[in-house]
Parts: structure tokens; sequence; C-alpha cells
């Protein structure tokens, strides 16, 4: 199926556990999302890992509690087989063990400088940067190769498409 509009991965920061997150990742987001045009509204939409799931959102409601870091749009291949591969996932529980794992994931990483694992990764939940991973590589790209999606934060997504040709930032609010 060929869906007639463009789908961008987007990045945010917020408040509260945002500020939590961006702490454990020394960066400036902490959210993971993608955005689009729904095809039967009209509306800006973003769809991601939230709290009470994968699910989606007027962009003007998301707006009020996130500000848009960055939204890349893909040069080479278009991110809807992703999200087609992904579609089950919609309205599944959101993976609070595996954010908390990233704790450890982060810990390691700045201290010691290896990958790990994440030791509390959920197979049947998902994370915000784990499902904007997902979608990603299940578009053809190879993001962050050789780490697992679970173990990929934010922060560290977003630098991989900033440094990769195959990305073009279309917003830098």
């Amino acid at each position: 199926m060929d869906f007639p509009f463009d789908v961008e991965i987007g990045f945010s920061s917020s408040h509260g556990i945002g500020q939590v997150i961006r702490f454990f990742t020394g960066g400036d987001v902490n959210h993971c999302f993608i955005k689009y045009i729904h095809p039967v509204y009209g509306l800006p939409m973003v769809l991601g890992a939230n709290p009470n799931g994968l699910t989606e959102a007027p962009l003007r409601d998301f707006l009020k509690d996130h500000q848009i870091v960055h939204t890349f749009k893909p040069l080479l291949y278009p991110l809807t087989l992703g999200l087609q591969k992904n579609a089950d996932w919609l309205n599944k529980p959101y993976d609070y063990a595996g954010l908390i794992g990233m704790a450890e994931v982060e810990a390691v990483r700045r201290i010691a400088g290896w990958q790990i694992k994440n030791p509390l990764l959920d197979r049947h939940r998902l994370f915000c940067s784990e499902f904007g991973a997902k979608v990603a590589r299940e578009s053809g790209y190879a993001v962050l190769p050789g780490v697992e999606a679970g173990a990929i934060d934010p922060e560290e997504l977003c630098k991989a498409m900033l440094a990769a040709p195959a990305w073009f930032e279309a917003q830098n609010a």
C-alpha cells in the first residue's frame, strides 16, 4: 500500500521525566516520534511510544508538552514500510521496565565506554527511541548497526541521523 504523505522522524524535549532522560543521556532531546499528515483528517499528527502506549495524537496537542528540536525526512526510502511492519505495536503498553534498564545502558556507556544490551527490555512493549529505530531500520536504513533497538536512547538516535547523509533535517526549532 502506498501512502500519499511524507513521514518524518522527530525528536523533542519536555519537562518531568524528560529532564531525567536528558540527564542520563547528556543530550538535548528525550523523546522520539513519527510525524505525518493524517490522510483522512488532514491534520499534522505524531505517533510514538508514550506513557499510555504506542499512540497517535494531533501535533497541536503534542506541542502542549513537547518542544520539537529536530525532524528528519528520509532521502532514500519512505518510512511507510517500517511503519507497516510495526503496526501491530499500536496501542500496546509502554515499556517502563526497558526505560529503567536504559539507565544501566547509559551508565555503562559513560563509565566504561561499552555498549551493553538493555537488561530490563520487555519484548512485548516499546519505548520511544526503540520504536523510532525499528521504523527506520525496517524501512531500509542502517541506523546504529550492531546496537539493539532497545539499547538506543533518543539522543543517540538523533545524533546518528544528524551524521548520516540518508536524512534531511526538515525542521530545527
